[in-house]
């Protein structure tokens, strides 16, 4: 069988992120037809033991490497069930689809390419530990929960990018940053009558607390977090914080109500919305009030509006709840904003070792103030209740050391402004090596091959590399694969010929080491 043919039949298995059993069962079926030894453990981690062929029986062992699961995602009006339905393949051209659904190519081309070799009995390799990790799409849990004592090598070629003729040599490690701060309530914002005899005047109340506007930043470009942190996108929660400082600096008293940014930590947010409650010693009027406000508006977005992100506006309008709504005291909200305001952004380091790769970076991806008052809440106890606000930050780095002075950083910043910090899915990074025998050999190859130079570089995203670094000391580590497009959409699509063409690579690396 060929690649194409191991992926088409792998493409009839289920095989999401946490549905992996039976691909892994595939695998080990495989290696009992083949007459290899085996390993498989309980999240569906599988290692494959082949023996070198004729000639290579005593050359050190290699371990070839990919993901079993994939991301499932289809059109809206795909009826589907990735749980248990075979994918729908279709050939255009030179390109593989699966119909309306994500192809699985990431990582299903991989798992096909070491099947193929394995069953290969023309090709040339060294001993060969096959290793097939699992959820490697949701937090890469298989590799980390791997018992690496199981393998003897400290050679790993992965098989887990996306672009021909680019090996990649070196990727970010990462952690998702928890900040939690409880906001004391100074009042609540009730819509049928005041709360308190100070409030029971309209007028009083604004004089005392604000009036309540709707800001909401947008247009912005976003990306992702580490591919294109580098581009130096505007951050949307940043953008807020910044505007809402400098209505501080103008004199203002800004009052949180609500502060919605982003969605996920690894995505820079192009939107933020809030609902703040704005005061200005000796402007009670909300029409002056509005004019002044957006007069500063004006002025911040022009001195804001980067060629990154021209499409920068803010808006500003005036709003009336519709519900009770709590508002935040003035001295925690003002220590909010300037909690997010000192919060490093964006690329803090950029690599020594690699042109133009950021080193070290971090992301505000989500930004979150909820507030619930409890059904039959008696008035007079408002002040009992919170308003909680949440901060997700995703940090990267290529340098453990950096990494972890920047959690430490973030971590003094959060304690420095009385919220509780925490940090979970920590993985390592996979550092550059300078002398990696193991480049030298498949650069030589390609270049013997192919006539021409590779490309060599790192990302500033995560790879199960890292993982695998971290855990077997001295490991020398190459990643490649054949082109993919539009990965974890259902318009993700392989090439045919550049699966080929990459499955020869390998094969001559292979006969080189």
């Amino acid at each position: 069988m060929k690649v194409l043919d191991y992926f088409k039949e792998i493409c009839k298995i289920p095989h999401g992120s946490g549905n992996t059993k039976a691909i892994a069962d595939y695998c080990i079926n495989f290696a009992k037809e083949q007459g290899f030894e085996y390993y498989t453990d309980a999240l569906n981690n599988v290692i494959i033991y082949a023996p070198g062929t004729v000639g290579f029986e005593n050359h050190k062992p290699v371990i070839l490497q990919g993901h079993l699961d994939m991301v499932c995602e289809k059109t809206e009006d795909k009826e589907f069930d990735f749980y248990c339905d075979s994918l729908e393949l279709r050939t255009e051209g030179d390109f593989l689809y699966a119909t309306d659904t994500t192809l699985g190519a990431d990582n299903g081309i991989a798992v096909a390419m070491i099947l193929t070799l394995l069953a290969d009995k023309t090709a040339q390799h060294p001993p060969i530990e096959a290793v097939f990790t699992t959820d490697e799409e949701i937090g890469m849990f298989g590799a980390k929960k791997l018992d690496v004592t199981k393998l003897s090598s400290t050679t790993l070629i992965n098989l887990d990018s996306d672009s021909e003729g680019v090996l990649i040599v070196s990727c970010a490690g990462g952690a998702k940053v928890d900040i939690h701060k409880e906001l004391q309530i100074e009042y609540v914002h009730n819509v049928l009558k005041s709360i308190d005899d100070i409030y029971q005047n309209a007028e009083k109340q604004t004089e005392v607390s604000g009036i309540p506007f709707r800001i909401t930043v947008s247009g912005l470009k976003g990306g992702h977090s580490g591919i294109e942190i580098n581009k130096g996108r505007l951050n949307s929660n940043k953008v807020m914080a910044a505007f809402l400082g400098a209505l501080k600096a103008n004199g203002y008293e800004v009052r949180f109500a609500t502060l919605n940014g982003g969605f996920k930590d690894n995505a820079i947010p192009t939107n933020t919305s809030a609902i703040v409650f704005l005061r200005k010693p000796g402007t009670n009027s909300i029409v002056s009030l509005l004019l002044d406000v957006m007069q500063l508006k004006e002025k911040f977005v022009e001195e804001n509006n980067l060629e990154t992100d021209l499409g920068l506006d803010i808006s500003i309008k005036a709003y009336e709840p519709t519900i009770d709504t709590l508002v935040a005291n003035l001295e925690d909200s003002t220590e909010l904003i300037d909690f997010l305001i000192e919060l490093p952004d964006g690329v803090q380091k950029m690599s020594a070792d690699i042109k133009n790769l950021p080193e070290t970076s971090l992301n505000l991806g989500v930004l979150k103030i909820s507030q619930q008052i409890p059904d039959g809440y008696l008035p007079e106890l408002y002040k009992q209740l919170k308003i909680d606000s949440d901060m997700r930050v995703s940090v990267r780095s290529s340098k453990k050391a950096e990494k972890e002075a920047l959690l430490k950083k973030i971590e003094e910043l959060a304690n420095k402004r009385n919220a509780k910090f925490s940090v979970s899915g920590s993985y390592p990074a996979w550092e550059y090596r300078k002398d990696s025998p193991l480049r030298g050999i498949m650069v030589s190859a390609y270049r013997d091959l192919f006539g021409k130079e590779p490309e060599i570089k790192a990302i500033h995203a995560g790879l199960e590399c890292g993982l695998f670094a971290d855990k077997i000391e001295n490991l020398d580590c190459v990643s490649f694969g054949p082109d993919l497009f539009d990965i974890h959409t259902p318009r993700e699509h392989l090439s045919i010929s550049s699966a080929e063409r990459t499955y020869k690579y390998l094969l001559e690396v292979l006969k080189r080491l």
